[in-house]
Parts: structure tokens; C-alpha cells; sequence
């Protein structure tokens, strides 16, 4: 599954169930450190960071 800002990706892990994410720091509308917060407080998922 994809998604392209923090809105999308924080619905799509709350309806499927994912192994790995790969996430770009620099989303549009807003901070991909505090969407990794976020996702982390929750479960363990490893993520990969890319960054412009």
C-alpha cells in the first residue's frame, strides 16, 4: 500500500496491518519524525527513513 502525506498513511495503518513502512521525512503536510512518533507509541514496526 502507498500513501503520500501523514493524513493517509496514519488511515492506512489504522485499517491494514503492515511489516515494514518506508518513509520520506519530507512530507507536504507535515513532520515524518512525528508521524514515526506516533506510529511507534503505538506497535513495533521497523521502519526505513529516506530523505531528500
Amino acid at each position: 500500500m502507498t500513501a503520500s502525506d501523514t493524513r493517509s498513511t496514519a488511515a492506512a495503518l489504522r485499517e491494514h496491518d503492515a511489516d515494514l513502512m518506508v518513509l520520506d521525512l519530507g512530507l507536504p503536510d507535515g513532520n515524518g519524525l512525528d508521524l514515526l512518533r506516533g506510529v511507534r507509541a503505538g506497535r513495533h514496526l521497523p521502519v526505513i527513513i529516506l530523505t531528500g
